[in-house]
């Protein structure tokens, strides 16, 4: 179990199509689950699979879609994965394609995993969480497995179907429409999300690779499978970030969100020269002085970033920074105008 867990926009691009497709504004959900409003525009950005989690929350509370993660799978491709896609799509047989993806994912997703299991003659492909404190476990299951009949697909033709499909959520608002996609029995409120079909699919040859994009593409992906790694420091950060002015953001929330206890949470901060009280007004200070330069009011900021009241801020800008926040904006203006 990866001690941090994260994992790149460009996992969950769709998104954006499927919230404009239900009538929501994907930058205004965003900005109600504390992300960037431009987040769907920066696909290499890697956030915390627990923020993901509560985007996704946000997202079904402002469209009553509770089907939001078939919704996402079904329009990805595995060409939206990058290089691991890329690899995929260009090795020599659909087994070699499914261990690229199973190999690869932990360099794009480090909270999930694909599996594949063979027995009898029959192949068994799916997803799973493999981190605590996920609330919408089903969402990301889901979507995945039918991003892996799109993969398939890719790899086999359009025609190819599964024998069956097993999906964790409840039956679909939208029945019709899922039945018609995955073209097979699909049994609800299973276990594990999955899909089986006949082994002997998994030597078939990748339709439409190219050897040459293979040859220089995997020594790639297997260098970024190397240094893949949770980023202990980054997560903390990004964390802290999104929640800036919750004053309900304590050690064991931060802890429990990245799936570690408390104890290790505060000795990891330690050994990189910092404690959890310092670095989380160190991030506020350096929001206070994007937002200042950004012309906001001082007011405004103290109670955005959760400080008691504007004398408070400015104490703590001061320690940190040497100088009121008006005068440190000034300052700063000052020189943007004689550098012009």
């Amino acid at each position: 179990m990866p001690k941090v867990a994260t994992i790149n926009v460009r996992n969950f691009r769709a998104l954006a199509d499927v919230l404009r497709s239900l009538g929501a504004d994907p930058a205004q959900i965003l900005e109600s689950a504390g992300h960037e409003p431009d987040l769907f525009d920066r696909p290499e950005k890697t956030i915390l699979y627990t923020d993901l989690d509560r985007l996704l929350s946000e997202a079904i509370r402002a469209t009553g879609c509770r089907d939001l993660g078939l919704h996402v799978g079904v329009l990805q491709g595995i060409d939206a994965a990058g290089l691991v896609g890329l690899v995929s799509m260009n090795s020599v047989t659909v087994r070699d394609a499914l261990g690229a993806i199973i190999a690869g994912l932990k360099t794009t997703d480090s909270g999930g995993a694909v599996w594949l299991d063979v027995r009898n003659g029959t192949a068994t492909s799916g997803y799973s969480v493999v981190i605590d404190c996920v609330r919408n476990v089903e969402q990301f299951c889901d979507a995945s497995v039918a991003i892996l009949v799109n993969a398939m697909r890719q790899f086999c033709g359009a025609d190819w179907r599964p024998d069956r499909v097993y999906l964790m959520n409840k039956t679909p608002q939208d029945l019709e429409r899922f039945a018609q996609f995955f073209r097979a029995p699909v049994e609800y409120r299973a276990p594990a999300s999955k899909i089986t079909f006949n082994s002997a699919v998994l030597d078939w040859p990748v339709k439409a690779h190219d050897a040459a994009y293979r040859e220089i593409l995997t020594p790639i992906l297997e260098k970024a499978i190397e240094s893949a790694r949770g980023d202990f420091m980054f997560a903390v950060k990004s964390m802290l970030n999104s929640h800036a002015g919750d004053r309900r953001l304590t050690r064991p929330g931060v802890s429990r969100a990245l799936g570690i206890s408390v104890h290790i949470l505060s000795r990891r901060l330690k050994s990189a020269g910092v404690t959890f009280t310092d670095l989380a007004e160190q991030l506020k200070i350096e929001r206070a002085q994007s937002l200042l330069l950004k012309g906001k009011h001082i007011a405004e900021i103290s109670s955005d970033l959760g400080f008691a009241d504007v004398s408070s801020f400015t104490r703590a800008f001061k320690k940190r920074v040497g100088r009121a926040p008006s005068q440190w904006r000034g300052m700063r203006m000052t020189g943007r105008r004689d550098s012009a």
